[in-house]
Order: structure tokens, then C-alpha cells, then sequence
């Protein structure tokens, strides 16, 4: 197990908190055995046609078979029920438990539900947790190196997806358990929700910040606090430095911007957009799009449309 948690063909693991085990039980493995063999022998004799065998005997070969096949899936749960799950310093041990007798529920079902009823694995994460866990000790932390803790760092809380994290980064933004913003280019963290509904953008610069630092930035006291990069629990990290820089608020009622978008950066600028749209109540935009091809398929079905669903009525520039 560890070879495999710790290494991926000839290369290190890196996702190594998503792997488990599931491994027989040493107590089942004579029953399943032996249930194997009978059925095995009971498929040999239905289909040997050399043998002498009356109407009556040939029936209730069939009915003994048909009795192990149907037997066949509860003893395979029953020998693999040992889930093994990636701990702090090891791997951890579940017994996923005997199946009702007859129940139908796949097996990868049963692992399911085990691991989520264990917290294992986890459908909703509070915001609190996220604020005492990440956030105690340090005075910022970055989205994405948060997610990619929980599905690197053996023992880490897991989740069933990315949009439970982003919802409990709202949730915990609306209630002021911490706020949302962002990471500027000279290296200072920029609170942009708090105590508000906040758009998550998953960008490589959005950050969760401490509840003291946005209220300071709201208030003006401290605009823009320049820190060291944190390390979240997974990694070995110093405490964070802050040097907090007071400075007036110069407002901007209007704001035009032109430039071109650099390939693989779309995400990144549409955090951009959903921070413009939540500070003014119109914003436009213009897209020209050179250097390659289209169908007029592609653009009536795939873009006139999807902009239609949108609700967003397009001005043609063609």
C-alpha cells in the first residue's frame, strides 16, 4: 500500500489523499473458496455431455448452480469488506461491515456510503472548520493551495467535489467567518467580500483572508497588507508577516479597459469580471476574435445560442 500511495508507475504520486484500498477479509476467504469451487463444479457437470445423467439429476444441477450464482455476489461482498483509507502517518482501517442478505447494492455503493457516513469523505464542509483550520495561524490563504491540500496531503479532509468547497467559501464570506479576495502583483492581499454574497473564481491569486484583516481593510485602516506567502497544514510553514499600509481611498465611477487574452487565461480574467460587475451595475464588453476559423454552424449553435440562454442580447460585428 504505501508503495502505491507514495509512487505512480516510476513517478511520485501526487494526488495521493484520493487513493483507497479495498481488501478481503482473511475471515471470509474460506467461505468464498469454497462457494467458488462449487459452483466451478457445478458449471463442469452441466456441460459434460459424456456423463449418464437422469432428467430429475440434470435439474437439480441447475437449480444448485443457479443457487451459487445468485450467492456469488453477497459472499463477494462479504470477502471484500476491509477499505483501507489514507491517514497522517499511515493508512487507516474500515470494516464496511456484512450485507443484508439479498440486498442488491453495488459494492462500490457500499464503499461510498461507508466512507461518507465515516467523514471520510465529505458533501458540505462548514465554514468555521475552514477558518479554524486554515486561517487560525496565519493571516491568508490561497484558494487553490487550500483544494489542492485536501486531495495531496494524506489525512487531509476530503470532498466530493470543488463546489463544495466554493460554497462554503460563500457561505463563510456572507457570515463573516473570513473574506474572499486576491493576491496583486507586487505581493500584497487585497480583501474584495466580506460580510457579502462573493463570486469564488478559482483563479491562482484568490485567496481566503482573516476577519481582522478584511474589517481593517473596510474600514480603511489598513487598505493593503502586504504577506508572506502561507503554507497551508500540509506544508512546513512560517508564521506570516504583515506590515499594514494606511492610505486614502481614491473612488472611480468609470472604467474602460482594452486588452488581448493570453491563451489558458480566461478563468483567471473572468475573477476579474465578477469582482468589476459586483462594484458597477452595468458592464460591457467587446470581443474580437482573429487568427483562426469558425463554421456558421458552430457560431448560430454554440455561441448565438449559448449568449441567448444567457439572456444576453448580442450585437453583431461580423
Amino acid at each position: 500500500m504505501k508503495n502505491v500511495l507514495e509512487t505512480k508507475g516510476e513517478t511520485p504520486r501526487v494526488y495521493r489523499n484520493t487513493v483507497f484500498f479495498l481488501c478481503p477479509s482473511e475471515s471470509e476467504k474460506s467461505a468464498f473458496t469454497e462457494l467458488l469451487k462449487r459452483k466451478i463444479a457445478y458449471e463442469h457437470i452441466e456441460t459434460d455431455r459424456t456423463l449418464k445423467l437422469t432428467d430429475e439429476q440434470r435439474r437439480e444441477i441447475g437449480n444448485n448452480l443457479k443457487k451459487e450464482r445468485e450467492g456469488l455476489q453477497d459472499s463477494i461482498r462479504r470477502l471484500y469488506r476491509l477499505l483501507y483509507v489514507p491517514a497522517k502517518d499511515a493508512v487507516k482501517e474500515i470494516d464496511i461491515g456484512i450485507p443484508t442478505y439479498g440486498e442488491k447494492k453495488e459494492i462500490n455503493q457500499d464503499v461510498y456510503e461507508k466512507l461518507r457516513m465515516e467523514n471520510e469523505i465529505l458533501d458540505r464542509i462548514a465554514p468555521v472548520v475552514i477558518k479554524e483550520r486554515y486561517l487560525k495561524e496565519r493571516d491568508y490563504v490561497k484558494v487553490q493551495q487550500l483544494y489542492d491540500s485536501m486531495l495531496k496531503t494524506p489525512g487531509e479532509r476530503r470532498i466530493t467535489s470543488p463546489q463544495v468547497l466554493e460554497e462554503s467559501i460563500k457561505q463563510g464570506v456572507k457570515q463573516g467567518f473570513f473574506g474572499l479576495g486576491e493576491i496583486q502583483d507586487d505581493g500584497s492581499a487585497v480583501c474584495r467580500f466580506f460580510k457579502e454574497d462573493a463570486t469564488v473564481s478559482s483563479s491562482e491569486t484568490e485567496i481566503l483572508l482573516k476577519e481582522s484583516i478584511c474589517n481593517a481593510q473596510k474600514q480603511g485602516l489598513a487598505t493593503i497588507t502586504e504577506v508572506a506567502p502561507p503554507a497551508v497544514p500540509s506544508e512546513v510553514g512560517a508564521q506570516s508577516s504583515r506590515t499594514p499600509e494606511t492610505m486614502g481611498a481614491k473612488m472611480m465611477n468609470e472604467l474602460a479597459l482594452k486588452f488581448s487574452v493570453p491563451r489558458g487565461k480566461i478563468s483567471q480574467i473572468m475573477g476579474v469580471m465578477n469582482f468589476l460587475q459586483s462594484r458597477f451595475q452595468s458592464l460591457e464588453m467587446e470581443l474580437n476574435a482573429k487568427d483562426g476559423s469558425m463554421s456558421e454552424e458552430d457560431y448560430t449553435s454554440k455561441i448565438r445560442e449559448a449568449l441567448r440562454q444567457l439572456g444576453i442580447d448580442l450585437e453583431d460585428r461580423q
